[in-house]
C-alpha cells in the first residue's frame, strides 16, 4: 500500500490556492508507483483536471467528451515535454463533486493495478462508468435493487453515528463476489424484508453466507415498509453526507455511482425501517455453501426464513 491519498491531495492543493489567491492552476502529485504517476490540477476557478502520466515511454490516447469532463491525450509542460499525457478536465465548476467522486475511483483503480496493461484496462473502465452516467444511460434502480441499498445506507448511517466514520470505506457491496462490509477481521452482509409475517430473505449464492479467511460474519437483516411518507435512498444518502467531511463525501460519491445510483436524482420509492436483526453466522447458522453442497452444483439462490435464530433484535418507532 502506498502512502498517498486522493481526498488528502484534494484538501491540500485547494488550501494552498486559496492561500495564494492563484489564478493560475496549481499541480500536486497525487500517487505515484513504478508504473504512473497521477497528478491533479486546480485553481482558484475550480477547473480542476486529472493528469495520468504513464511511465517507462507507455502511453495512451483518449479524445472525447463527457458532457462537462473533457478526455485528450497530449503534452503538459508542467509534467513533462517529451511525452504525452492524459489530462481529464472538469469544466464546469457545479460538478466538482462528481469530478472528485470520478478522481476517487481512478485513484482506488490505479492503486490496485500491478501493470501497465492493467493501468490502460482499468482507466477505460471507469472512463466507460461515467461516460455512462453523463450521457444520461444510467438505469434506474428497479424497487427491489432501492430496498436492497436502502439497508446498506442504513447501516452506514447507524455506523457513522456510532462513530465509526471508516465504514464508508469498508463498504464493498458495491464490487462483485464480496460481503457487503468487509473489516480487517470481520464482516457484514445486509439483507432487507418487506415480509411483515415472516423472516425472510433471498441469498443470492452459494458464497454469500461464507465466512472468509476465517474472519467473524455477522448478518445484519432490516425490516422495512414501502410507504408515501417514508425516507427514499436520496434521502439516507445526504443524511451520510450532511455527517461527514469532503474525504469521506468523494468516497461515499464515487461508491453511489458504482452502484447505479444518481446522487442528485429525487424520484425514489419511500420505505419506513421496522426492525433490526443482527446474527452471527457460525456453523449452528441455517445455510448453504461450497462446503455442503457437491462441487458440482453452484450458482445457486434460495429463500431463507430466520424466525427462530437467535439474534439481536432493535425495534424502530418512527421511521
Amino acid at each position: 500500500m502506498n502512502n498517498y491519498d486522493i481526498y488528502k491531495a484534494w484538501e491540500e492543493l485547494e488550501n494552498k490556492i486559496e492561500s495564494l489567491s492563484s489564478i493560475a492552476p496549481l499541480v500536486y502529485l497525487a500517487f505515484d508507483n513504478s508504473n504512473v504517476r497521477l497528478y491533479i490540477q486546480n485553481s482558484i476557478e475550480q477547473n480542476a483536471s486529472l493528469i495520468i502520466a504513464l511511465k517507462n515511454g507507455q502511453e495512451l490516447n483518449i479524445d472525447m467528451d463527457l458532457s462537462g469532463f473533457s478526455i485528450e491525450t497530449k503534452v503538459e509542460p508542467n509534467i513533462d515535454n517529451s511525452q504525452k499525457c492524459i489530462i481529464i478536465s472538469n469544466n464546469d465548476k457545479n460538478q466538482l463533486n462528481i469530478f472528485k467522486a470520478f478522481s476517487a475511483s481512478l485513484f482506488e483503480r490505479l492503486e490496485n493495478s500491478n501493470n501497465v496493461e492493467d493501468i490502460k484496462e482499468n482507466i477505460l473502465d471507469v472512463i466507460d462508468e461515467y461516460k455512462n452516467y453523463f450521457n444520461g444511460n444510467k438505469k434506474m434502480l428497479s424497487s427491489i435493487e432501492q430496498q436492497g441499498l436502502m439497508g446498506e445506507l442504513k447501516y452506514i448511517l447507524e455506523e457513522i453515528e456510532n462513530k465509526n466514520l471508516n465504514v464508508i470505506k469498508y463498504w464493498e457491496g458495491i464490487y462483485k463476489n464480496k460481503h457487503d462490509f468487509v473489516y480487517e477481521n470481520n464482516a457484514v452482509e445486509i439483507k432487507t424484508t418487506k415480509n411483515q409475517s415472516r423472516l425472510d430473505i433471498k441469498i443470492s449464492n452459494e458464497n454469500q453466507l461464507l465466512s472468509m479467511n476465517n474472519e467473524k460474519l455477522e448478518l445484519v437483516v432490516y425490516r422495512l415498509e414501502k410507504v408515501e411518507a417514508g425516507k427514499s435512498i436520496y434521502d439516507l444518502a445526504n443524511e451520510i453526507f450532511s455527517k461527514v467531511d469532503n474525504k469521506y463525501k468523494s468516497i461515499m460519491m464515487s461508491k453511489l455511482i458504482k452502484v447505479g445510483m444518481d446522487p442528485f436524482e429525487t424520484n425514489y420509492d419511500k420505505f419506513r425501517f421496522v426492525e433490526k436483526y443482527i446474527f452471527e453466522v457460525n456453523d449452528e447458522f441455517p445455510k448453504l455453501d461450497k462446503i455442503s453442497l457437491n462441487s458440482r452444483i453452484f450458482d445457486v439462490k434460495y429463500t431463507l426464513n430466520l424466525d427462530g435464530v437467535s439474534s439481536i433484535k432493535e425495534e424502530y418507532s418512527n421511521e
